[in-house]
């Protein structure tokens, strides 16, 4: 009887094991799921957005770039300067026009549908968008639609807070994500590693401070980077302050367009051709060498790098319901034990028997 319970209790307890493990996949892949959604969620909050941003890398080196940013679903625009350099641009419609201009010189800009890095991009500094397979920054849905990408979900403390992190890896770079759902599931911390030669350095990334714009909606207010690397003995990083914050409120029409000056050489890849600018600031106007003839685009135009590389629902608590499968471990467990018991009761009895 006891050998035959004895059986039972250990396919009892294999059955179990097996259901533990099957249920904590699915339970991982529902808390990527929910989290993914809900941060999803809360961004989509956003509409419009502006604001200024002030970033200072660390240790001091340079004068502080500030910037001006305003954004409209996927468009957007930033007017950025430091030291003297002015960098403008404006994305629509999957098409970047880009101004590079320096006090008292008329600049040179370009216009392209080519992937690139955004000098001052408050939504990359803000943590809305992070480091992709193939672009320098995506949204996270889009980053885990990668077929390139994969991902895991755990809930985890750090810093004192429970909040969700997700382990991203693809072909540039492994990334941790930690939403908090104290902020609606925004990202509160981002840990990066580059997988590439001359890839960005490692660095992890924090948001100090939020701002509630409306009940449900926040934005980051103050972020800072540490970046892995060391130079004079300190680690170099920077820190990124946002103010003027303005979320959900309509945005002057103009505010979205980057007027170019006359005389400007423009060099535009959707028309594999170089052109200068109009009175008008249109770049239609041809441009030729000494002999006459028409100049086109050569090679990949510059791309301008960050300093690092950087209806509403309602606010989620902090308490995160229990798994339904929690006692599968501890029901495995005790089987297991009760069969050790029944085997070793059943060893001494033998044994008393066989000396009498």
């Amino acid at each position: 009887m006891s050998r035959r319970f004895f059986r039972i209790a250990i396919w009892i307890s294999g059955v179990l094991l097996g259901v533990l493990a099957s249920s904590a996949k699915l339970n991982a892949d529902s808390v990527l799921t929910e989290a993914v959604e809900r941060h999803s969620a809360s961004v989509e909050t956003i509409r419009t957005l502006h604001c200024r941003i002030a970033i200072q890398s660390t240790p001091s080196s340079g004068g502080v770039t500030t910037a001006e940013y305003w954004r409209l679903g996927g468009d957007f625009r930033c007017r950025s300067k430091t030291d003297g350099v002015t960098i403008e641009y404006q994305r629509h419609n999957g098409v970047t026009t880009q101004y590079v201009s320096s006090t008292g010189r008329l600049g040179e800009a370009q216009i392209t549908d080519r992937n690139m890095a955004y000098v001052s991009e408050a939504w990359s500094y803000g943590m809305m968008s992070f480091y992709g397979s193939d672009q320098h920054r995506v949204e996270l849905k889009d980053l885990l639609a990668d077929k390139l990408t994969t991902a895991s979900a755990s809930r985890a403390e750090r810093g004192g807070r429970k909040m969700i992190r997700i382990k991203i890896s693809h072909t540039r770079a492994d990334l941790e994500i930690w939403l908090d759902p104290a902020v609606n599931h925004l990202a509160r911390h981002v840990v990066l590693k580059s997988k590439l030669k001359d890839g960005p350095p490692e660095s992890d990334t924090t948001v100090e401070s939020f701002v509630e714009n409306a009940p449900g909606v926040f934005f980051p207010s103050k972020v800072v980077c540490s970046v892995a690397a060391v130079k004079n003995g300190q680690k170099s990083g920077w820190e990124a302050t946002f103010s003027e914050i303005e979320v959900n409120k309509t945005l002057p029409p103009e505010s979205l367009r980057l007027r170019l000056p006359a005389g400007v050489l423009v060099s535009d890849d959707l028309r594999s051709g170089m052109f200068r600018t109009d009175v008008s600031g249109q770049p239609v106007l041809p441009v030729t060498n000494a002999q006459g003839k028409r100049l086109t685009v050569a090679g990949s135009p510059p791309a301008q790098i960050p300093p690092s590389d950087p209806e509403v629902p309602t606010r989620i608590t902090e308490a995160e319901p229990q798994s339904p499968t929690r006692w599968v471990l501890p029901s495995s467990l005790a089987f297991l034990a009760l069969a050790f018991l029944l085997w070793l009761i059943r060893t001494v009895r033998r044994r008393r028997a066989t000396e009498t």
